[in-house]
Order: C-alpha cells, then structure tokens, then sequence
C-alpha cells in the first residue's frame, strides 16, 4: 500500500512537470511540487497561466512607463535622481543631462531595391533591417525591443533578418 502512494506522488510530479512545461514553466520545479504535494501540485501546475501569450502581449504593446522610471546617480550627492533631470531634487546642484543614443533612421529604398526586397523576403516587406542601441528594425517596418528574438508582427526571427536582409546583402 505505501508503494502504491509513492507510485501515486511520482505520477502526480510528472503529470504537474508536463502541464507546467506544456505553459513554458520550469519542468523540474513543478515536478519537486507535484512529487510533494500530489494533487495540489496538479491543481497549483493546472492554474498556471501560459508564460508565451504573457510575453506575447509584452512585446507588442510599448511599455512608456520604463522610459519615465529610469534613474542614474547624482554625481554630486550620489543620490538617485530621474535620467532626465536637470537639477538634483536632493543637493540643489545642475546635472549634466544624458545623452540618449541616436536611433537609426530606416534606410529608404529605391522602386528597384524594395522590389527585390520584397521578392526575397515578402511583400510585406517596406525596409531594411536595421538595429541600434535599444531596439531592431524588421523589414516589415515593425520596431522590436532588443531582448524580442522575433518580430512582434511578421514573426520573422531578428537575428536572421539583421544578418541577411542589410544595406550590404542587396
């Protein structure tokens, strides 16, 4: 009898590691949960939400609040301060502003080239691939976060598309 309960804990660790991998979650941490908690674990690995649609949705939708909570140091007070500030709110004294990184301008395109480009690629191609200091450029014309590995709206996957579809490649 006690061997059928152990049988019944190790079944319910793989049963709540495969939901849980099936939702892009640790397989490994919600098998420990379920081999230890049975059936809980099964109902805890059941009312996990789907980590892939989550970070679908963050990707597409522009997040302006990280621009506006960014920080640096004062290098007066060595007080933390807003980047944009100008003035120290804590020692009174003039900041130097921060240099915020020139975004690369998208490289227009002759009739002939984007022609090409949109055999190549696609037709709902419109540009060439580009990247700069806080995002990438997909030659669909969407603007990605540099942490996305494919395009938020074509899917086209970033490292091929800034490896193949450049100035250089045409």
């Amino acid at each position: 009898m006690g061997i059928l309960f152990i049988l019944l804990w190790i079944t319910c660790g793989f049963i709540a590691a495969g939901i849980a991998s099936g939702r892009n979650h640790n397989a490994g941490v919600w098998f420990v949960i379920g081999a230890l908690f049975g059936v809980f674990g099964l109902i805890g690995a059941f009312l996990l939400p789907d980590k892939s649609k989550s970070a679908e949705k963050s990707a597409t939708a522009p997040n302006t609040s990280d621009i506006e909570n960014q920080t640096r140091t004062c290098p007066f007070c060595a007080e933390e301060i807003k980047a944009k500030a100008v003035v120290c709110r804590f020692c009174g004294k003039d900041v130097p502003p921060v240099e915020t990184p020139k975004q690369e301008a998208p490289i227009t395109l002759k009739e002939s080239e984007l022609s090409k480009l949109k055999s190549e690629v696609g037709e709902d191609a419109v540009q060439l691939s580009s990247k700069d200091a806080q995002a990438w450029h997909c030659v669909c014309g969407s603007t990605n976060s540099l942490e996305i590995k494919n395009c938020g709206e074509c899917k086209r996957n970033r490292d091929f598309v800034l490896a193949n579809y450049k100035l250089r490649s045409l």
